[in-house]
C-alpha cells in the first residue's frame, strides 16, 4: 500500500478508485466528516486563517479533484502558520516586557505540585523587582524540570545509523556550504569526518555541540578582531596623546632657552654700555667689549645646541607617532575589509549566491521609502520552482542544488541591474521591481518563465526540465510591505492552483 493511500487525506483523495465498494463509500463519508471536524476545531484563530477553512470545507462538501484539495490544505496550513508567527512574535514581547517576579506569581498560580511551589517562592524571594522575566527563565526551567533517573547504555540508541545520518544531513550541508575564517577550516574538517562515521545518539550530540561551538567561536572570532583592532587604536591614542603632552613640554623648553638667550643677551649690552661710559682707555674698552661679545657667542652657541637637541627628540617622536599612525590605518582597512566579507557573508545565500532574506528585508524597507517619497511604481514577485520536492526525491539533492543555482542564475542574468531578486527560503524567490507598471512585471515574469522552462538538466541517462510559479502584486495608496507580500502570495497560490508553470497578479481590493 502506498504512502498516500496510509494516510487520512490520502484515502479520501483516493476514494473513487473503488466507486463498487460500499465499505469504501462509507469510510470516505466519515473521513470527510472527520476532515470537517478537524476543520471546525482548526477555526476562530485569524480572519484569513478562517476564510482559508471555510473554502476547504466547501471543497469537502461539493467534490473537488485531488490536486486542487491538496492545493487548499497546503494554503490553510501556511495561513496558520502565519498567524502562529504573529501570535509568537507578539507572545515574546509581552514577555520580554514582563518582571521576573510577575512571571514567577503568576506560575504560583498554576496547579503545580507543593514542593516546587516552595522552591519557586523561596527563588522569588531572591529576586529584584525590576529584574526581567527573560533572565530568570533557564532558572525557573531547572525548578520545574523533573528530575530523571539515568537511562541505561542499552536505552541509549534509540535511533539506528541511518537515521541518526538522516537527521545529520543538513548539518553536513550546512558544514559545506557556509565560508568560515581559516582558523576554522581544521574543526570543520573535523565535524564533517564525525558525521561520515555517526553511529549512536552520543555522536549525533557530539556532532551537534561541535557544531554549535563553531558558530560561537566563529562569532567571538569576530568580535575578538573588533577587540584587538580597539585595544590597538587606544595605544596609538595614548601615544598621540603623549605625543602632544611631550611635544608642548619641547615648546616650553625652547621658549624657556630662547627668554635665557634674549635675558644674557641683554645683560651684556646694558654692561657694553657701562663701559662704554666708565672706560679709562682703549684698551679696557676693548677688553670688555672682546669679553662681552664671547658671552653673548657662548649663549648663541648654547642655545644652537638646545634647539637642535630638541629638534632631534621631536623629530624622533613624530617618526615614531607617524609608523603608529600607518599601523592603525592598516589595522583600520584590515577591520573594513573583513567586516565587509563578513557582511556580504551574512547577507548572501551560499548556495545560489543571491542575496538571502536578511538582504531583502533590507532592500525592501529601502524600496519601500523611496516608493513613499516619489510614488514611482514599484511591484514585487514571489517566484516558486514547481514540484521541487519531486525533484529532490527523483534525482538527490545535489540535482536539486544544482536546479536551485541555474534557476538563481537565469532571475539574475535576465533582470535588469536596477532590480532586485533574492532567495527567499527553499525553493522560494523574492523579486523587487522598481519603476516598474504591473503589466510591464508581468510580461518580465513570463519571459523568465519560459527561460527556466526551456532549462534542460541531465542526471547521468536521464534529462528533466523544472518550471516555475509567480505571484505578482504592485504597491498601491495606503500600502505597507507586508500587505503587498500577502498579495504576490495569494496570487502564486493561485497560480499552482491553476496548473503551475504561469504568471498571476492580485489587485488591491477596493471597497
Amino acid at each position: 500500500m502506498s504512502d498516500s493511500k496510509k494516510s487520512l487525506l490520502g484515502t479520501l483523495f483516493t476514494k473513487e478508485e473503488n466507486p463498487e465498494s460500499n465499505e469504501s463509500t462509507d469510510s470516505s463519508v466519515e473521513l470527510q466528516s472527520s476532515l470537517i471536524a478537524l476543520a471546525d476545531s482548526l477555526s476562530g484563530y485569524d480572519g484569513r486563517v478562517d476564510a482559508e477553512i471555510g473554502k476547504f470545507k466547501k471543497m469537502l462538501r461539493v467534490g473537488t479533484t485531488r490536486d486542487e484539495l491538496q492545493a487548499q490544505v497546503f494554503i490553510v496550513a501556511r495561513s496558520f502558520q502565519s498567524y502562529h508567527t504573529k501570535v509568537t512574535s507578539e507572545s515574546k514581547d509581552w514577555f520580554k516586557s514582563l518582571s521576573a517576579v510577575q512571571f514567577i506569581d503568576g506560575l504560583l498560580q498554576e496547579g503545580i505540585p507543593a514542593d516546587l511551589k516552595t522552591k519557586l517562592t523561596n527563588y522569588r524571594g531572591s529576586l529584584n523587582s525590576e529584574t526581567p522575566a527573560p533572565q530568570v527563565l533557564l532558572d525557573v526551567i531547572e525548578i520545574l524540570e523533573p528530575e530523571t533517573d539515568d537511562v541505561s547504555d542499552t536505552d541509549s540508541n534509540i535511533l539506528d545509523p541511518e537515521e541518526i545520518k538522516l537527521i545529520a544531513a543538513p548539518i553536513v550541508k550546512l558544514l559545506n556550504t557556509i565560508e568560515l575564517e581559516q582558523g576554522h577550516i581544521k574543526h570543520t574538517s573535523e565535524l564533517l569526518e564525525l558525521a561520515a562515521k555517526l553511529k549512536s545518539n552520543e555522536d549525533l550530540c557530539t556532532l551537534l555541540e561541535g557544531v554549535s561551538e563553531l558558530i560561537i567561536r566563529s562569532i567571538y572570532s569576530a568580535n575578538d578582531q573588533v577587540e584587538h583592532f580597539l585595544k590597538n587604536l587606544r595605544e596609538r591614542l595614548e601615544v598621540v596623546d603623549d605625543f602632544i603632552v611631550t611635544n608642548n613640554k619641547s615648546q616650553q623648553a625652547m621658549s624657556s632657552a630662547s627668554d635665557h638667550l634674549t635675558e644674557n643677551v641683554t645683560k651684556e649690552v646694558d654692561d657694553l654700555q657701562l663701559v662704554l661710559t666708565d672706560s679709562k682707555t682703549l684698551e679696557e674698552l676693548e677688553a670688555q667689549v672682546k669679553l662681552s661679545l664671547e658671552n653673548i657667542a657662548t649663549g648663541l652657541e648654547g642655545f644652537n645646541e638646545e634647539r637642535k637637541k630638541l629638534e632631534a627628540e621631536s623629530k624622533e617622536r613624530i617618526e615614531d607617532l607617524q609608523s603608529q599612525l600607518d599601523k592603525a590605518k592598516e589595522e583600520t582597512e584590515h577591520l573594513r575589509e573583513n567586516l565587509q566579507q563578513q557582511r556580504h557573508r551574512a547577507m548572501t545565500d551560499p548556495l545560489t549566491k543571491l542575496p538571502n532574506r536578511h538582504a531583502y528585508n533590507e532592500r525592501l524597507h529601502l524600496e519601500y521609502n523611496r516608493w513613499l517619497r516619489y510614488k514611482k511604481p514599484l511591484c514585487l514577485v514571489m517566484a516558486d520552482i514547481d514540484h521541487f520536492k519531486t525533484v529532490n526525491d527523483s534525482h538527490g539533492h545535489s540535482m536539486g542544488d544544482e536546479v536551485l543555482t541555474r534557476c538563481a542564475k537565469i532571475l539574475t542574468e535576465e533582470l535588469r541591474s536596477t532590480d532586485f531578486v533574492s532567495r527567499f527560503g527553499g525553493e522560494e524567490f523574492v523579486v523587487l521591481l522598481p519603476e516598474t507598471s504591473i503589466k510591464d512585471a508581468i510580461r518580465a515574469m513570463n519571459k523568465l518563465r519560459a527561460q527556466v522552462m526551456n532549462q534542460t538538466f541531465t542526471n547521468g541517462d536521464d534529462s528533466f526540465n523544472v518550471t516555475m510559479s509567480f505571484g505578482v502584486a504592485t504597491f498601491e495608496a495606503k500600502d505597507d510591505f507586508n500587505l503587498v507580500f500577502n498579495r504576490a502570495d495569494t496570487a502564486l497560490y493561485r497560480a499552482k492552483n491553476r496548473g503551475r508553470n504561469q504568471v498571476c497578479a492580485e489587485l488591491k481590493k477596493t471597497a
